[in-house]
């Protein structure tokens, strides 16, 4: 991480990580990123490098819950997600330090043969992921492990904070509750602030370099 105070020029903290293996968890996702927090702030109090330290305080890994309309399926009980999650960390250098571990990395769990790739979501900061996933629609099977989550004081593997639901309109048997809101939408989407987070992450630019647009199928 030598070069990160002269290569983190950009502002930009959220970030989406993309080709997540669908059984990946938020569970599990939350203890990927503890260690790799735990060892980025370990080396650097090593070094005694005076740079901000890596944690992060807001996670959404959206759920698919198409998967749970056949009463056959075995997704009833082991939900999958929908290949990509977004993370804001407190930090630019953190964000880029996150970029650098992860990106372009096999995951090595379920056997799964996806390469992640990291990129800046569009969406970007905490207050702004608040606004947007309070003003979104979810389904109302959604448990909090399976919406959008923030962490205060940021979680960073020593301080292990639990997860806040932000939670937005709940749909009831695929009607909003919200009698303000004029889209109904369809039931089988995962969520429309997923299909909406993922829209906003249609134009973005890998961290520290330019984008190739290449992502590997869920």
């Amino acid at each position: 991480m030598d070069k990160e105070t002269s290569d983190c020029i950009d502002c930009r903290t959220t970030v989406m990580i993309k080709n997540v293996p669908n059984k990946y968890s938020l569970k599990l996702l939350l203890k990927t990123l503890d260690k790799h927090c735990m060892k980025c702030n370990e080396e650097m109090t090593n070094d005694g490098k005076d740079l901000p330290l890596s944690s992060y305080d807001f996670v959404y890994l959206p759920i698919d819950f198409r998967q749970l309309s056949s009463f056959f399926t075995c997704h009833f009980l082991n939900k999958c997600n929908v290949g990509y999650g977004f993370v804001n960390m407190t930090s630019p250098q953190g964000a880029w330090r996150l970029f650098k571990a992860f990106h372009l990395q096999a995951w090595q769990v379920f056997n799964s043969r996806k390469i992640c790739q990291v990129t800046y979501a569009r969406l970007q900061g905490l207050e702004a992921l608040k606004e947007h996933f309070r003003n979104s629609k979810f389904p109302r099977e959604m448990e909090q492990y399976e919406l959008p989550v923030v962490f205060s004081p940021p979680r960073d593997g020593i301080q292990l904070t639990e997860p806040l639901a932000v939670a937005g309109n709940m749909r009831v048997g695929g009607v909003n509750t919200s009698a303000a809101d004029e889209d109904g939408g369809d039931e089988g989407r995962p969520s429309d602030a997923a299909a909406t987070a993922a829209d906003q992450s249609s134009e973005v630019v890998q961290c520290g370099e330019g984008d190739d647009g290449n992502e590997e199928d869920s």
